[in-house]
């Protein structure tokens, strides 16, 4: 792929456009707009749809970007959520369950607006279920509550180094979010490249031609990337665009 120009570019937010500080460093913002006149440049994000949609806004990206861990998408443009993709009710309220007798907090991605933890009185269009944890080996034991077939559960960090675990509709991912992305451009996905640095970024990785992971990474998520650049706080990001998009 190295000879040819990708068909678009995929970029995690946190940890990978975002650092600690929850914003982009200079380096970056202008990596990203180089790369986006270029080719098209969508974030792919376990925040909140519409949260991605307004962090596209704010750092001058349009079009089509996926949120909720995949199971969202959201035209920045007309601020339209799309192709949600919803927890099953029965799901939904055990989740939930599960968290409140564990005093666990949470939030939830529903109908495209972000909702905590009382806010879910209805559990019907929910398309993603945030679970604060301490750490990755919590997120893990959550995973191992539900079964695989039933639901979707990945772990995930924020900027901050905050541990979460996500949970969607049984085989909605990154990786699902990526192909119905691609579909919608017209794109091959074989020629995606996508950046990122978490376990939620795995399936993103797997459905991508050219994966890359930040220098940060946990080694299993490296172990899948094709390409390692520096850590977020040396703008692994723009090193990536510079490296493989404007080439």
């Amino acid at each position: 792929m190295a000879s040819q120009i990708p068909s678009a570019l995929l970029i995690d937010i946190d940890g990978t456009l975002f650092g600690p500080e929850q914003s982009a460093s200079s380096r970056v913002l202008e990596a990203v707009s180089a790369a986006n006149e270029r080719i098209p440049v969508a974030l792919a994000s376990g925040r909140q749809v519409q949260e991605v949609g307004r962090v596209a806004r704010a750092i001058g990206l349009n079009g089509l970007h996926i949120g909720d861990n995949g199971a969202s998408m959201v035209n920045a443009d007309t601020r339209e959520t799309l192709h949600s993709e919803y927890i099953p009710t029965s799901l939904v309220k055990h989740i939930v369950d599960t968290a409140n007798n564990a005093e666990t907090a949470y939030f939830a991605s529903q109908n495209g607006s972000n909702a905590d933890s009382l806010s879910i009185l209805e559990p019907d269009g929910v398309s993603l279920i945030t679970i604060m944890v301490e750490n990755i080996d919590a997120a893990l034991e959550w995973q191992g509550k539900f079964a695989p077939e039933d639901i979707c559960s990945v772990p995930s960090t924020g900027s901050l180094g905050e541990c979460y675990v996500n949970f969607t509709r049984a085989r909605v991912d990154k990786g699902r979010g990526v192909k119905k992305f691609a579909h919608e451009l017209g794109a091959d996905t074989q020629k995606i490249v996508a950046v990122g640095d978490g376990y939620n970024d795995l399936s993103m990785f797997n459905a991508v031609g050219m994966p890359i992971a930040m220098g940060h990474a946990p080694e299993a998520v490296k172990a899948h990337a094709v390409h390692v650049v520096a850590p977020v706080e040396s703008d692994g990001l723009a090193e990536a665009i510079e490296r493989f998009i404007m080439q």
